[in-house]
């Protein structure tokens, strides 16, 4: 009797850590660690999902190309800041890239499934994009650049619509559009 209520107690123990911690993936999680980008001294929070870090924060890294979402502080720390797609496949730290298409179906996949929610997992605010210079689509959505090819100025990109996500391929050149950049990078690459 001693020995099943001891075994029982610890199950139940378990399960409560585990569930705190993620209730599928164990190796999701807060960090608590921030990475300080040395380009600017901005420093981001960032998460592990899988065998990635994944920043939980829109990078802020200005360029010459880059726009923020309006003049305020507060605003470009929500939103941090929208890239062209060139600025885009060069913009993430060193050692941290853009997502791949790849990475990013598991990340859907996985929401889709109810293993994570991506919107809370990663923080993520609908902040819209820009289109020929004019912000839109606020609150309605947030669109990311992914690792992948720019044909004929046709690229694939990652929307979210709070409960919705998935990838698109259209032409993102002729509107000018720009939009917010998640870093990813390998655990084996980041000794934070």
């Amino acid at each position: 009797m001693k020995v099943g209520a001891i075994v029982i107690g610890i199950i139940f123990l378990y399960q409560i850590t585990y569930q705190t911690a993620n209730p599928i993936y164990p190796n999701h999680f807060r960090s608590g660690k921030l990475f300080q980008d040395v380009r600017d001294g901005n420093s981001y929070q960032y998460i592990q999902i899988d065998n990635l870090y994944w920043f939980a924060e829109n990078l802020r890294f200005q360029t010459n190309s880059s726009s923020t979402w309006t003049s305020e502080e507060s605003d470009m720390d929500k939103c941090g800041i929208f890239y062209g797609v060139q600025d885009a496949f060069s913009v993430c730290p060193d050692g941290w890239r853009l997502p791949t298409e790849k990475e990013v179906e598991f990340l859907i996949k996985a929401d889709k499934k109810k293993r994570i929610n991506i919107i809370d997992t990663l923080q993520l605010k609908l902040c819209g994009r820009i289109d020929n210079g004019q912000l839109s689509k606020i609150e309605l959505q947030n669109t990311f650049w992914i690792d992948t090819k720019l044909i004929d100025g046709n690229i694939t990109h990652w929307h979210t619509f709070g409960s919705k996500h998935e990838l698109h391929n259209h032409n993102v050149t002729n509107a000018k559009r720009k939009f917010p950049v998640r870093c990813v990078c390998e655990i084996s690459t980041q000794n934070n």
